[in-house]
């Protein structure tokens, strides 16, 4: 397997090559766009067609045809591949150390994942050099600037004072449903009175990768929205709409997310000038750390996040480790029975 500190790889043809009889030469820029067809979450489309695209314009090879790509030997397949990742990293210049993992690891594995498809879609016999590539060690915790409760009751508090007209109220209900609903900004931005069931009181959330998320609608929550949408003439689907589209050929057009990514970073500046890095996703990993320290039930806190698992979710937890640690209840055991 290759590291960022191999050398350039030495494998021999026999290790790539597998000859099979082509009918369609058909070229890697095509496959390309049908692999990007295939994503089913739009952001995954967008991060495979930065990553991919950048390897398919460094190596040149866009328009070589899949039959041709087959004859190029395994080890200059991952030379093209490892210098493609390398001339991305940058390093620590006292260290050494690696100071963009999550780069190197995004793009190895968008390039393995394309050359899984062609092998599998488009009959490539040749196998894939970026499996060929270890991954390099990246930040087993989020990197997301957590608020905790009453840097988040601050921000909610300035919405809501500033809540004296159509816009200031949009954005104060808008920043209570990603808190609430643990809602990502695009989820957020283009929240549908379609998606709440009044009758049952739940709101169903489509999130990446087209997974289905239902959350419990609160009814004060929901009679705010109501009264939101009575007062402000609402017609459309759309529970919160730009302010500036009244007069434009789509009247029902969702704000943005990045309208809601302004929003918030600009009220956290406002709030908390002390506090740097404050995002949207903010709201999104404090969720889940204060929610920790709030429920043992980690079924809970996934159903309402979305998480499909345990490790994705505390991926999130980004309390202290020393806060957080039970050495502290048993110190404290220890003190109440006058051992210490």
């Amino acid at each position: 397997m290759l590291t960022p500190d191999s050398s350039s790889p030495q494998l021999s043809a026999a290790d790539g090559f597998r000859p099979v009889a082509f009918h369609q030469k058909i070229s890697i820029q095509e496959a390309f766009e049908a692999f990007l067809s295939k994503q089913r979450s739009p952001e995954t489309a967008r991060a495979y067609r930065r990553e991919v695209a950048g390897f398919l314009s460094f190596s040149a090879w866009s328009t070589t045809s899949i039959e041709e790509l087959q004859m190029i030997e395994l080890s200059a397949l991952c030379d093209q591949v490892f210098r493609y990742l390398q001339q991305g990293l940058r390093r620590d210049p006292a260290t050494n150390t690696p100071l963009n993992p999550k780069s190197w690891n995004r793009r190895k594995f968008a390039l393995q994942s394309f050359f899984k498809y062609l092998r599998r879609y488009h009959g490539y016999a040749g196998l894939n050099p970026a499996e060929y590539i270890d991954p390099l060690p990246a930040q087993a915790k989020s990197n997301t600037t957590f608020l905790n409760k009453d840097e988040i009751l601050a921000m909610l508090r300035y919405l809501k004072n500033s809540a004296v007209d159509e816009a200031g109220t949009r954005n104060y209900l808008l920043i209570l449903c990603m808190l609430v609903f643990c809602l990502r900004r695009k989820e957020a931005a283009t929240l549908r009175w379609s998606q709440i069931d009044e009758v049952e009181g739940k709101l169903t959330t489509i999130q990446k990768g087209l997974r289905e998320k239902l959350n419990p609608m609160d009814k004060r929550l929901l009679s705010l929205l109501l009264r939101f949408r009575a007062e402000n003439g609402h017609h459309g689907d759309y529970l919160f709409r730009p302010m500036r589209d009244r007069r434009s050929k789509q009247p029902h057009k969702p704000i943005s997310g990045e309208f809601v990514y302004h929003l918030v970073t600009t009220t956290a500046k406002k709030v908390l000038p002390q506090k740097s890095g404050v995002t949207p996703h903010s709201f999104r990993a404090s969720f889940i750390s204060n929610g920790l320290d709030m429920t043992d039930d980690l079924t809970r806190l996934m159903n309402a996040s979305g998480h499909g698992s345990v490790e994705m979710l505390l991926y999130y937890d980004l309390r202290s480790k020393l806060r957080v640690n039970f050495s502290n209840e048993v110190a404290e055991w220890l003190h109440e029975e006058q051992l210490i």
